[in-house]
């Protein structure tokens, strides 16, 4: 708090530093977040708090979809494959336990192998832990890996949304010849789905749809949940995002 407040400039500074004012502000920031009953600003804190974890987690998610499938090179700072709620340096410079990410990993492909529909619907029970972004970030790399040259040279394209909800959905395709695939992020979550709810299914989707690229089959595959459909014409995203907030398809024409 010391360095936010320093850093701003505003009634402290490093170079000027205001001890007076630093000691109030200490005590005022441990008052209004003194964790007893008959605080009236924790209580009604609460639940807006948990209204931006819950929004800022799918935010999270499309993010690191796109930060993988446009064009450029993926960073992924110090071990943020789960959720990072540190602040800025020296907080955000502890120590990663690779182990632990490295054993939950493990288990999430063991889970995928045993039950794949489960083990998706217990991410998103769970998603405070952390477990879904790893799950994600897994699988991207992968995409990244198994189609290295369509990331490299592919090209890059939006595609044409339509109906009620276009506005929340972004959406692209990279291709390089006969390889198309499709990048699908939800945006403004607030508007689609309640806190503690996932923008996923028809029930949240309605009639919105997608225009698919010039020249791509019927057939698609998500690479992230390894689900496939056939859509002659137009791609629904009730189908799209059927099971999982965010999603990549692969166009399969030559199967």
């Amino acid at each position: 708090m010391i360095k936010a407040i320093r850093e701003a400039k505003v009634h402290t500074a490093w170079l000027k530093p205001d001890a007076e004012y630093e000691a109030g502000f200490l005590q005022f920031a441990d008052r209004v977040l003194d964790d007893r009953p008959d605080n009236p600003f924790l209580q009604s804190f609460l639940p807006f708090v948990r209204k931006i974890q819950h929004h800022g987690a799918l935010n999270s998610l499309s993010q690191t979809l796109l930060k993988f499938t446009v064009p450029g090179v993926p960073d992924i700072y110090q071990g943020t494959e789960l959720w990072d709620l540190s602040l800025v340096d020296p907080d955000n410079r502890r120590p990663v336990d690779y182990a632990f990410r490295f054993q939950l990993l493990q288990d999430l492909q063991e889970q995928e192998q045993a039950d794949a529909q489960a083990l998706w619907a217990e991410l998103l029970q769970n998603y405070a832990d952390g477990r879904i972004k790893l799950f994600l970030t897994h699988k991207l790399l992968q995409a990244r890996q198994q189609y290295q040259d369509l990331f490299l040279r592919g090209a890059y394209q939006k595609l044409t949304v339509s109906g009620s909800l276009k506005s929340h959905v972004v959406t692209f395709v990279r291709e390089l010849g006969q390889q198309q695939m499709i990048a699908i992020a939800p945006r403004l979550t607030a508007a689609l789905a309640p806190s503690g709810e996932f923008p996923v299914g028809e029930q949240v989707w309605y009639e919105t749809r997608l225009q698919p690229p010039v020249g791509s089959g019927p057939r698609w595959r998500d690479l992230i949940t390894g689900r496939v459909i056939v859509s002659e014409e137009m791609l629904w995203l009730r189908d799209l995002l059927q099971r999982f907030p965010v999603a990549l398809w692969l166009n399969e024409s030559e199967a």
